[in-house]
């Protein structure tokens, strides 16, 4: 992944542009506070979230309560990328 507020002083958020390569293993579930907010920016990926999964490709987005368990991975045979956008 890749940070994209390097530099910023007193941030609430976190933008990060992440790259899932189809070889990847999935993701492992995390959970933490604060909101989340994922836009594919090109690729399929899916969103393991609270024992469901979401599948989403470019240009969609999803906003949510990262407090459950959840994890992303790429889905298909190209790299997915997302920017994720987590304010704690």
């Amino acid at each position: 992944s890749e940070a994209i507020h390097a530099g910023y002083v007193g941030k609430v958020m976190q933008p990060l542009l992440v790259t899932l390569d189809p070889s990847d293993a999935p993701a492992a579930l995390v959970s933490h506070s604060g909101q989340e907010f994922n836009y594919v920016v090109s690729g399929t990926m899916a969103l393991v979230f609270d024992d469901k999964e979401l599948i989403l490709e470019q240009g969609d987005s999803v906003y949510f309560n990262p407090n459950s368990p959840h994890g992303q991975r790429c889905v298909g045979d190209k790299p997915a990328v997302f920017l994720t956008m987590i304010a704690e």
